[in-house]
């Protein structure tokens, strides 16, 4: 049997104490703590990425921004957290001026009605974050696209963002629309003050249902 020199045990010995020490460290801060990955960084200081890339290197399952939102019981709760994350050098504001404090208040008035409805850049469009491919359909979130298998195993069809509509100061585009009940359904996990107000508009004139995290696990979706 081939024996290692006292030299070569050493070095072994310190890269596996190494290795236990940066696993435990990452492993309680992330997992038992619940930090996120920019405090953890932050503490470190060091990059988003290098933390990122050492759980992966680890083993260490990373949340995904639904699993992330789950931790938090009230929107309150997730929104002091997203706030404290994104405070001082953290914000990608940080230094910038701010465009806006230049204008008078009838020159940012008349800039925001540029922008409402079909006259928005945005309008009609999906926002550039992930996404995930699913029967050749790009969807924004794992909780769409369960639905979607969801569906196609209850042989319902459904388009995926069928249409954005015009709702005045505001443009919505729901997430599936069901042909044979003719309803519009809305996945949602945050939920922001605007989403309410555009879903509580869509719904003057069409049929949305909403399914969040409760509903989609009480249907067998998650």
């Amino acid at each position: 049997m081939y024996k290692h020199s006292i030299k070569t045990k050493q070095k072994i010995s310190n890269a596996l104490r190494k290795f236990i020490f940066v696993y435990n460290e990452l492993y309680e801060k992330y997992i038992i703590n619940k930090l996120s990955i920019n405090k953890i960084a932050k503490l470190y200081n060091c990059s988003f990425e290098t933390i990122r890339d050492n759980l992966h290197k680890l083993k260490i399952p990373v949340r995904t921004k639904e699993e992330g939102t789950r931790m938090f019981t009230t929107t309150e709760e997730f929104s002091k957290h997203r706030s404290e994350d994104q405070q001082g050098k953290n914000n990608n504001m940080f230094g910038k001026s701010n465009k806006w404090g230049n204008h008078s208040k009838e020159a940012k008035e008349k800039i925001r009605i540029t922008h409402l409805g079909d006259k928005n850049g945005m309008f009609g469009k999906s926002p550039c974050w992930k996404k995930i491919k699913y029967n050749n359909i790009w969807m924004r979130s794992t909780w769409e696209v369960a639905y979607a298998k969801y569906l196609d195993k209850n042989k319902i069809k459904w388009l995926y963002e069928l249409k954005t509509f015009d709702l005045g100061e505001y443009s919505y585009t729901p997430d599936f629309y069901l042909p044979k009940t003719d309803e519009y359904i809305e996945i949602k996990g945050y939920m922001r003050k605007k989403d309410l107000i555009r879903m509580n508009l869509f719904k003057l004139e069409n049929k949305l249902v909403l399914l969040r995290q409760k509903e989609l696990e009480k249907m067998g979706v998650l």
